[in-house]
């Protein structure tokens, strides 16, 4: 059954692959995205999907930013703000968005000036320019607004009106109680034309957090539509599962606003926690909208928080402004956004190119001054791992897995030397739904077949009497979700690495990656001879 599903997913075209093959095409997509950042900001310019957000692994020192032309294969473009000595800001680097206004491009977030995160967190108000949409960008304004009489400034964002007037929207932060104001803005989009009045404070019991009894209403989206102004926004604690996102309308930027009786919009499910801090987004060709959000990491964990998209409907209503529906949280395979190109599937590769190709790999987690080109994937181990509760590896390489495929091989060079050092072969969905085959030292050299199902693990560690340099294999039985998991020196001779295990990943790729996650040591692991059969 599996099998014909990911037949029916998958269709013939494009170049041929490294065998001379045409290579199998896949349209569809699965949340989360493979992106780790909170409060995503997505930017549609010229073709191209830019997405800031607060990093959490990296909050204090600035926003990374990443690139995509179908809104689900994101890549790594570096820090578009990152902090100096010199700067200001130095820690605490919340929410951005980026606005284009002529050849301009102007990022508006918040942050402290140190010198520790807190609390207290003493946030403000920051605006930075740049003539890219991947920076650098250059503070001007920092700080630029905080609140009289303690309160703090955060989730700032700023909306483009038709006539080209410019409000900005912000979150008060008080004890326990957050509400969104909004200010009118001067042409110079820092000016301040009129004082901060209310829009949104939290009055509807979702946006309660029962537990600490905290009132929040956060992190607001504006946009217009058949006249209408809506404001998306978000309730309840941030680190609450039943974190989720609702919104309001109004006749004009200032309010007053009226809150949708059927909110939240975007809630929690069995499978997907906190929902939030949400913003909407054109599908390339324009005909679809979605949602750009964050979820936590799993049910069991808030960190680290990843994006998620999903499709947005508006339902005419007979006495009142079109509804917004939300078509999720979804964690099934969903088809790409309108517009979006097929995506090949995997296939072999001998790494023996300039450069890796980036239209079927993607790195998750990149950290590129850890990994390297050089007749092979050269990669250097960090302190990270994929285990139950931690999501916090790098540099994971991933291919879609052909819906044909029947093993997937490659060579690893890895001395290991600390406990749960290890350079690992994989047949992955997410973090919390993989197999892994991993070469690891374990209290001496061993093969380690692991899966990890919703989050929980089981794992067969055998010795390791093969060497440091050897072949590892995952043979697929999509039919059965059942693989199995073998290593070799030559290719001739193979030994299986526990039984057969089984694991119902619904959107499977293949790929390969090296960690350190007690030790933290940078041990060097060289992947060559990929190989899909």
């Amino acid at each position: 059954m599996a099998r014909l599903m990911l037949m029916a997913l998958c269709a013939l075209g494009g170049k041929a692959d490294a065998m001379g093959e045409e290579p199998a095409m896949i349209d569809v997509y699965q949340n989360p995205v493979q992106v780790q950042l909170g409060d995503p900001w997505v930017l549609f310019d010229e073709g191209v999907y830019y997405l800031y957000g607060t990093h959490d692994r990296d909050a204090q020192a600035g926003f990374p930013v990443y690139t995509s032309r179908d809104l689900v294969h994101w890549e790594w473009g570096g820090f578009a703000l990152k902090k100096t000595a010199d700067t200001w800001s130095q820690c605490n680097f919340w929410g951005p968005e980026v606005h284009r206004r002529g050849d301009a491009y102007y990022m508006y977030y918040c942050a402290s000036p140190g010198p520790e995160p807190g609390p207290p967190f003493n946030m403000h108000l920051c605006i930075a320019v740049s003539d890219a949409p991947t920076g650098p960008f250059r503070e001007v304004a920092a700080p630029w607004f905080q609140p009289e009489g303690g309160d703090e400034a955060i989730d700032q964002s700023l909306f483009l009106d038709d006539d080209g007037t410019a409000h900005l929207y912000w979150t008060r932060v008080t004890m326990g109680f957050n509400q969104i104001e909004v200010m009118p803005l001067g042409p110079d989009l820092r000016t301040f034309r009129a004082d901060s009045t209310l829009c949104v404070r939290p009055t509807q019991e979702w946006e309660r957090h029962a537990m600490h009894n905290h009132l929040v209403a956060e992190g607001a989206f504006v946009f217009k539509r058949k006249g209408v102004y809506y404001l998306t926004y978000t309730g309840n604690s941030f680190t609450d599962p039943n974190y989720a996102i609702g919104y309001a309308t109004a006749a004009r930027p200032t309010g007053p606003w009226t809150k949708a009786t059927h909110n939240p919009i975007l809630a929690r499910s069995d499978r997907v926690s906190g929902p939030g801090n949400g913003m909407i987004v054109p599908s390339p060709d324009g005909s679809e909208r979605f949602m750009v959000y964050h979820t936590h990491a799993s049910p069991r964990s808030v960190w680290p928080r990843q994006v998620a998209i999903d499709r947005v409907r508006f339902v005419a209503e007979e006495d009142g402004p079109d509804r917004i529906v939300v078509d999720g949280p979804t964690h099934t395979p969903q088809p790409l956004p309108s517009g979006a190109p097929a995506r090949a599937c995997g296939g072999s590769d001998d790494f023996g190119a300039a450069r890796l190709d980036r239209s079927r790999w993607r790195v998750v987690n990149e950290d590129p001054a850890a990994w390297r080109l050089d007749d092979g994937v050269i990669i250097t181990a960090q302190n990270g791992d994929m285990w139950e509760q931690r999501a916090d590896f790098r540099n994971l390489f991933l291919q879609h897995l052909p819906p044909d495929a029947s093993r997937v091989t490659v060579r690893v060079a890895f001395d290991p030397r600390a406990n749960f050092e290890q350079a690992f072969l994989t047949i992955w969905q997410d973090h919390e739904n993989y197999v892994r085959l991993a070469h690891v030292w374990d209290d001496g050299p061993k093969l380690a077949a692991a899966v990890e199902r919703d989050g929980k693990v089981a794992q067969t560690v055998i010795d390791n009497t093969l060497g440091t340099d050897l072949l590892l294999r995952i043979d697929i039985d999509r039919e059965a979700n059942r693989y199995v998991c073998h290593a070799s020196v030559d290719g001739a001779s193979w030994i299986a690495v526990g039984p057969a295990v089984s694991a119902k990943l619904s959107t499977p790729q293949a790929g390969f990656g090296a960690i350190a996650p007690v030790s933290g040591q940078a041990r060097v692991a060289a992947f060559r001879a990929w190989q899909i059969e």
